[in-house]
């Protein structure tokens, strides 16, 4: 006859195998390098798909072309739905 042991017996702990110094430094790439990618193939994705506009950050001076300001429409970069949009402190208007 077998015994059997009784239902609210716990099994003893169990000893893990510690990993390899090679698979640690594997699994601490991958750690880092999966949300990274993660990231990248969401921009990638968002800029084929033509997501959102493209507001560059400067505007050539109309009055003096040899010098950049700063793009009077930059609010509407990081507030696209609103109607009001920042101003910015210098336009060449």
């Amino acid at each position: 006859m077998t015994q059997s042991k009784p239902s609210g017996a716990v099994a003893g702990p169990q000893m893990v195998p510690a990993l390899s110094p090679r698979k640690t430094r594997v699994f601490r790439v991958l750690l880092l390098m999966i949300p990274l990618l993660f990231f990248i193939f969401l921009e990638l994705l968002l800029r084929l798909f033509g997501y959102g506009s493209d507001i560059p950050l400067f505007k050539t001076l109309e009055a003096n072309p040899r010098y950049d300001a700063i793009n009077p429409a930059l609010g509407q970069r990081y507030f696209p739905a609103t109607g009001v949009s920042p101003m910015v402190a210098f336009t060449d208007h």
